[in-house]
């Protein structure tokens, strides 16, 4: 019983939550120009001021336009922290066009970056954990970009903490409680 309880114990210290990967399509983006914000599957991206977006619905791709000014696109996840997986870049217009992805922590610090020129198209895959806001900057050039992959921060939820406590409590009280052993006498 006491192996048992231990076994059981370190198994609930170990559980944490599935990681749920969500991607931003750009589907829903219509081909009229947009400025504010855009929203799908909990990620949300918002324009830079006095720049926007459109959609190509031929190949289902989103335009990003900053206008006569330098881009910069926020990207942010509803449910907090996330790992940056990939996304996609269709096409890029203009030449001398550079584009920068930074990552930022909690705390607004800056982990990592990725840079692409106007002539990098394709799926680029990143590795960058624990962000909290990702920033796109644009400058010089027109970017179609599709599909950005990101995985929810893999944080336990309020009921594996709670297992996990109770897991610790019936370990330490496996090990506390003793076998009494009983002496049988015969007369």
């Amino acid at each position: 019983m006491k192996t048992f309880l231990m076994t059981a114990a370190a198994v609930c210290a170990f559980a944490a939550s599935a990681v749920q990967a969500e991607t931003m399509t750009f589907s829903g983006v219509t081909t009229s120009f947009v400025t504010g914000p855009y929203v799908e599957n909990g990620i949300t991206m918002t324009p830079p001021t006095g720049g926007g977006y459109y959609g190509f619905q031929s190949n289902g791709t989103v335009h990003l336009d900053q206008g006569s000014t330098n881009g910069i696109y926020d990207f942010t996840f509803a449910s907090g922290l996330f790992d940056l997986v990939s996304i996609d870049v269709a096409t890029s217009y203009g030449a001398g066009g550079l584009g920068t992805f930074t990552a930022f922590d909690a705390g607004n610090t800056q982990i990592g970056t990725v840079n692409f020129s106007a002539n990098t198209v394709g799926t680029k895959l990143l590795s960058l954990t624990g962000v909290s806001r990702l920033r796109l900057v644009a400058t010089g050039t027109h970017f179609n970009i599709d599909n950005l992959v990101l995985n929810a921060a893999a944080v336990p939820e309020p009921a594996t903490w709670g297992m996990m406590i109770a897991g610790f409590g019936m370990m330490g009280a496996a090990m506390r409680t003793r076998r009494r052993s009983t002496n049988v006498t015969f007369a």
